[in-house]
């Protein structure tokens, strides 16, 4: 189930790193890491005081999930937010152009 989330974290990380900020995924990655830290054992033990069933290794499973759905809402809400990456069906040839024109450029301008 994490699976999907782990994937766009991976490609939210690639950006990040293309946009030269190294700062973001680590910041992502430590709160990721301390959802899962909280999550974990609540989740695997239980908490009969507040109803939560233990869950055993389905709880670590529920746990990495949660953290990984995380992360990606929060990669992605800081693409949206502070880079202003926003891909609408009008945007995406305009895009695709000026990549093929700068890959174009760059392969013809090398020896």
């Amino acid at each position: 189930a994490a699976m999907p989330f782990a994937l766009v974290n991976a490609a939210c990380v690639g950006i990040f790193r293309g946009l030269l900020d190294t700062k973001t995924p680590l910041t992502v990655a430590v709160a990721t890491n301390a959802i899962n830290f909280v999550l974990d054992p609540v989740l695997i033990f239980g908490v009969p005081a507040l109803g939560v069933p233990a869950l055993g290794v389905g709880g670590a499973a529920v746990a990495t999930a949660a953290a990984e759905a995380s992360a990606s809402a929060l990669f992605v809400n800081i693409l949206l937010r502070r880079e202003r990456i926003l891909l609408t069906p009008r945007r995406v040839p305009k895009m695709l152009r000026r990549v093929t024109r700068g890959v174009t450029e760059a392969s013809s301008s090398s020896p």
